[in-house]
């Protein structure tokens, strides 16, 4: 029962989250900054979605990833995964229960959810979320690289119509070529399909 109350509340959220979206000013993403053209602010500014005061604890140094961030819809996206996000104590959050992938990413590839979860009724200290790309890059950096074991729970063709796996490729070759990575040939065997 009450995994059918939270499939029903998260479903009036994502109604409500996307009503607002549709309605908004418009938004246009910027991949180089990884952030939005807010056409609303008086001329094009752009809001850094990635910038958050120093005095909010817990929003600079953790976020949501992993499959909980698979399961958040993000403006303008077609969410990967049709679950619920679960109470909070169960959540990915990178930098507490899940690999923090600062060290590549710094703060990009990141953006703000607190509206969804607003919307959704849920009190969270942590509103910033990996992107679905960051999100598969963080499973496959914890599964795959620190612990050499197979992804659990998700398989590349369940959401490979929705992720740009291209771009994951890029970062794991990329970080592979600077020594970043050991497994790299193993997580792109992964998004390749083959395990």
């Amino acid at each position: 029962m009450a995994a059918v109350l939270d499939g029903l509340l998260n479903q009036q959220a994502y109604k409500l989250f996307f009503q607002k979206w549709k309605g908004a000013p418009a938004k246009r993403y910027d991949r180089s900054f990884n952030g939005f053209w807010d056409d609303d602010t008086g001329g094009g500014e752009m809001k850094d979605l990635n910038s958050h005061s120093q005095n909010e604890p817990g929003r600079l140094d953790c976020y949501i990833t992993g499959l909980t961030a698979l399961c958040i819809p993000h403006p303008n996206r077609f969410k990967p995964f049709w679950h619920g996000i679960g109470p909070a104590d169960s959540w990915t959050i990178g930098g507490d229960n899940y690999p923090h992938t600062s060290f590549v990413f710094g703060h990009k590839e990141l953006i703000d959810v607190s509206e969804f979860l607003a919307l959704s009724g849920i009190e969270s200290p942590v509103t910033r979320c990996a992107t679905y790309e960051r999100a598969v890059f963080d499973l496959l950096y914890r599964h795959i690289e620190q612990r050499n074991q197979p992804v659990p729970n998700v398989q590349p063709e369940d959401i490979n119509d929705v992720v740009d796996f291209d771009r994951i490729r890029e970062w794991i070759s990329a970080w592979e070529r600077r020594g970043l990575l050991s497994h790299g040939s193993k997580m792109q065997n992964w998004l390749n399909g083959h395990r």
